[in-house]
């Protein structure tokens, strides 16, 4: 079973260091840091594209369920930056957790708030994660906006 590596353990690859322009050993190795960096990256302004491709495994999926419920996906990465290019600025922030973890696999339950164009909503990411053996990736996305009709339930609340 793999275990996930210590911060300031052994180093890595560098991979990751050089697409995200962070120390290595403060970056992926743990699914707070994967999930805290998707939030930091989830602007186009924030970043450039190389940082948040750098979260995902290669074939990883990004699906949205917008406020009519209609899928949105299932995207790649690259088709993803292009629609959070086109739709512009967004400032998006974690506001509470829920991970559960068997060995090298997880799943995140992250309650978002999000802002962009005055607009302000609230909603649900989630995320299952695969350890590689050495650190941490996301393989899908999946999210969806609360409703009227769909209140978060109180367990997904700060």
């Amino acid at each position: 079973m793999a275990e996930e590596p210590v911060r300031g353990g052994a180093q890595r690859s560098g991979v990751y260091q050089i697409l995200s322009g962070r120390a290595e050993e403060t970056v992926g190795f743990s699914i707070d840091d994967v999930v805290q960096d998707l939030y930091e990256l989830a602007s186009p302004e924030s970043s450039p594209p190389s940082r948040f491709r750098a979260l995902f495994a290669p074939e990883a999926t990004i699906v949205g369920a917008g406020d009519d419920n209609e899928l949105r996906g299932p995207l790649s990465v690259e088709a993803y930056l292009a629609l959070r290019e086109e739709r512009g600025p967004r400032r998006e922030r974690e506001l509470s957790r829920r991970t559960e973890r068997f060995g090298p696999i997880a799943q995140v339950f992250s309650t978002y708030r999000r802002e962009r164009g005055g607009h302000e909503e609230r909603g649900i990411n989630s995320l299952h994660l695969r350890h590689d053996g050495e650190r941490w990736w996301i393989l899908s996305l999946l999210w969806t906006p609360e409703r009227a009709e769909q209140p978060l339930p109180k367990r997904y609340l700060p």
